[in-house]
């Protein structure tokens, strides 16, 4: 996780020239290793950091294709609160029906556990939604979301429709 520690250093001596964000996933074509020197990691994240400034970050290996899409949303659900399937919080959801959260990507000729890759266990879902009810939250009108994202001179048309 050392690799972690240093990005979240760089965003934060960065992040004057960056855009706001609540996340940060970094992609890179360098072989991740765990801790144990483990070249199977393809993915690092910290659980629980989302919209932690500076904290919230994941690193994803490009290994290529939906692959490497898959492990970022992996990351990005991990720092929304979740943990491996069949551990921690998520003993009741087995890692081998193949969802997200799985702690290993597997392909499968079993057409419910292939469709299960690109879903979230029950388990996953429980400790998202525990994460964002932990939060305090921010309530934001169309109008400001609106003027964040396309600036200040944006708004919502007032549109009436008669019949």
């Amino acid at each position: 996780m050392k690799a972690i520690g240093l990005v979240q250093r760089w965003l934060l001596n960065y992040s004057q020239w960056l855009p706001k964000h609540n996340h940060a996933v970094f992609l890179t074509k360098y072989d991740l290793l765990a801790s144990k020197g483990d070249s199977s990691t393809q993915g690092m994240a910290y659980v629980g950091t989302m919209c932690h400034i500076g904290d919230s970050v994941s690193i994803v290996e490009d290994i290529g294709g939906m692959a490497t899409a898959i492990v970022a949303i992996h990351e990005i659900v991990h720092s929304l609160g979740a943990y491996h399937d069949g551990i921690n919080l998520s003993e009741d959801c087995d890692e081998r029906m193949n969802y997200i959260m799985a702690p290993l990507i597997s392909g499968s000729e079993d057409e419910q556990k292939f469709s299960n890759s690109f879903k979230l266990s029950k388990c996953s879902i429980r400790q998202i939604e525990m994460f964002l009810a932990s939060l305090p939250g921010e309530l934001i009108t169309k109008q400001r979301q609106c003027a964040i994202s396309f600036g200040s001179h944006y708004g919502i048309c007032a549109v009436s429709l008669t019949f």
